[in-house]
Order: C-alpha cells, then sequence, then structure tokens
C-alpha cells in the first residue's frame, strides 16, 4: 500500500500498491526518455493526486529534473497565467508532463501562454503499458541535479532552487529522524504538492520512510 487518495468524500478512497506506483513511473520514464530529457527540466503540469506522484517519480527515474508547477484552473487564468509563465520561461522546459483533460487544452493554453506553446504535451494518463525500455530508467548519483523548485512569487518574480538528489536524500533523513517515521506509521496531508511541505512531507517522506 503506497498511496491513497481521496476526491470524493462520498465515495471510498483509491489505493495503489508500490508495484502499480512503479510500473506507472516507468512508462513515465520511458516516454521521456525518447525526447532526451536526461539533466533536462521536464514542467509537471498535474491536479494533486496519483499522477502527480507517478509523473514526479518517472523523472527521477529518467534522470530529468521535475519541475513541479500549478496547473492552470481555467476559471482563474487571470490570477494563475503569471507565475505559470515565469515558471515556464525561466526553466526553459521542452516537455510539460500533465493528464488528458489538460492536454486537450494545450492549444487553448498556448494562445494565453505563449512560453507553453514551445512544448510537448504528454499525458501520462494515456500512456501505454509494456516492458521497460532500453536507457529508460538511468543511473544515477547523488550530485545529478533531481528537482527545481520555485518560490511562490507572492512578492515578485519566481525564483528557482536547484536540489540534487543527494540534497533530497539528506533532507529526507533528516525529516525521519526529527518526526520519527517508520514503516509502521501513515501520513496524512491535504497541502499542495507543488511546494516544499507538501512535496517534501507529504509524497518524498512517506516514500523515503515506507508507510503509505
Amino acid at each position: 500500500h503506497a498511496l491513497s487518495w481521496c476526491d470524493d468524500p462520498a465515495a471510498p478512497a483509491r489505493t495503489i500498491s508500490y508495484g502499480t506506483l512503479d510500473r506507472a513511473a516507468r512508462a513515465v520514464a520511458a516516454a521521456l526518455a525518447e525526447h532526451g530529457v536526461r539533466d533536462q527540466p521536464v514542467l509537471l503540469l498535474h491536479p494533486p493526486g496519483p499522477g502527480f506522484v507517478t509523473a514526479l517519480i518517472g523523472c527521477l527515474y529518467a534522470g530529468a529534473i521535475a519541475v513541479p508547477a500549478q496547473p492552470p484552473d481555467l476559471a482563474r487564468w487571470q490570477r494563475q497565467l503569471p507565475r505559470l509563465r515565469a515558471v515556464a520561461g525561466d526553466c526553459g522546459a521542452a516537455i510539460a508532463l500533465t493528464d488528458s483533460r489538460l492536454a486537450g487544452l494545450a492549444a487553448e493554453l498556448a494562445g494565453a501562454a505563449p512560453e507553453l506553446a514551445r512544448m510537448r504535451w504528454i499525458a501520462t494518463d494515456a500512456l501505454p503499458d509494456g516492458p521497460d525500455r532500453p536507457g529508460a530508467l538511468v543511473d544515477l548519483d547523488g550530485d545529478r541535479p533531481a528537482l527545481l523548485q520555485y518560490t511562490s512569487g507572492s512578492t515578485g518574480a519566481p525564483r528557482g532552487v536547484l536540489l540534487s538528489h543527494a540534497n533530497l536524500v539528506h533532507n529526507a533523513g533528516l525529516v525521519q529522524a526529527g518526526f520519527g517515521t517508520s514503516p509502521q506509521g501513515v501520513g496524512v496531508s491535504w497541502l499542495p504538492p507543488y511546494h516544499d511541505m507538501g512535496l517534501i512531507g507529504g509524497i518524498l517522506q512517506p516514500l523515503y520512510a515506507g508507510f503509505p
């Protein structure tokens, strides 16, 4: 049991095993490998949920630099697009990972945000299952970049901080020591996964410590 996701309080939670999560992330890595993204930024434009988690892990598997960003809410473009345009323009990503719903709106979004027009959009929920492709999962060392994390931009232009795999593992170890997390625990989070607490505490710490 890796992840449960509740998007409807009246319905049972959807539960995903580590095996399912791994296979979905490998499919993302295989798709990314076709575009030569090792050490290159990849924009993550997923709503919160399993799709975001598999896209994030797929980037790490492929040796790409994950760039989490809040996907645009079509009802609130005026408020959200400036930050998304700033992040997309600054990181220079050529690939955006998203879901089928947002991928279907790529042309409309590109018209409102030229920074998105040059990107290739990949809907990770439409990727076929299949065996690993050569080169999809790369050998990594701690010094390689893993994550480009941007500030909120609430007081100025968003600024990106490049974090290595060693940075993430070291930080996860400190969080585990500070909170006493273990495989016997359970974590619950309703924080957005695009910023530090929701991303590092709500997603990476459970993966590191092995609790659902």
